[in-house]
């Protein structure tokens, strides 16, 4: 077989599992619904991902770089000011939830479904919201913000509750409100001069 057929075979398999586990809960799709829904043999699919969890591992990371491109270049679309950018993410995050078949955060989904803290994939999914992170941050830097390691973790804590928050009332009001406290606290980190 050659190269490219298994590397296509590999993406379907991929792109497959990730809209049933985000769409239903890897608790709710086994592997024989990918094997069916991606059309590639149940052997092919082992070839690539020796276990489920292999398969899970691989959802979190292709996902969430997925979703990190989409997002950064949403936002560099927004405005090309990096302290309007940090607001910008909120424009960006509710332009997410406006998404039909937004479902919420993936990383959170898998970690919230799986009660093991050690499996592969809640570490996986820990270093999919530190590149967020990290973007958060390097806005920050980039507008010459003081301390802004510390406003990058509260605007996670306004991002992961605002997802969690639109997921649970569908009332288009969590990125607005959010927006509203990320404000507050970019005046906060302006640098004084």
């Amino acid at each position: 077989m050659s190269t490219l057929r298994i590397s296509k075979a590999r993406q379907q398999i991929l792109q497959t599992a990730l809209e049933l586990f985000y769409r239903k809960g890897i608790n709710r799709v086994g592997v024989d619904e990918v094997v069916e829904q991606s059309g590639v043999a149940k052997m092919t699919l082992y070839k690539h991902f020796p276990s489920k969890n292999d398969l899970i591992n691989e959802v979190v990371l292709k996902g969430g770089e997925l979703w990190l491109q989409w997002f950064m270049s949403t936002v560099e679309r927004l405005t090309s000011d990096p302290e309007e950018r940090l607001i910008a993410v909120f424009d960006a995050i509710h332009l997410w939830f406006e998404d039909p078949d937004f479902r919420g955060c993936g990383a959170i989904n898998i970690v919230t479904e799986l009660a093991e803290p050690t499996h592969v994939a809640h570490l996986s999914s820990r270093t999919r919201k530190s590149d967020v992170y990290n973007y958060i941050r390097q806005l920050a830097d980039q507008a010459s913000l003081q301390q802004p390691d510390d406003l990058a973790r509260q605007f996670m804590l306004l991002i992961d509750g605002a997802t969690v928050n639109e997921l649970l009332y569908k009332n288009q009001l969590s990125a607005k409100d959010a927006k509203t406290m990320a404000s507050l606290l970019l005046d906060h980190y302006k640098k004084r001069s």
